[in-house]
């Protein structure tokens, strides 16, 4: 039970990963960073800048990364009752 939540929360973040490289695809006006910049702001692009394919990609990006969290975080939580 515990290496399925581990394989489901890695898939999940590997599907968020997926999710925000597609957003980058979908932007209106690309807008270059030094790194030094993105290391603060990160490299998302604003709202008003994606077009609405990319939208539809960030919000699934959210979810996916989120649902992922919560499953690492299920993971950790089942491992540590069963090592007790």
């Amino acid at each position: 039970m515990d290496n399925l939540v581990l394989i489901i929360s890695i898939v999940l973040l590997i599907f968020a990963i997926k999710s925000h490289a597609k957003t980058q695809v979908h932007v209106k006006k690309k807008i270059n960073k030094a790194w030094y910049d993105r290391l603060f702001s990160g490299s998302r692009p604003s709202t008003d800048n994606l077009t609405e394919e990319g939208l539809q990609h960030r919000k699934k990006s959210n979810l996916y990364a989120v649902a992922g969290l919560i499953a690492l975080g299920l993971y950790v939580w089942l491992r540590s009752a069963t090592s007790t």
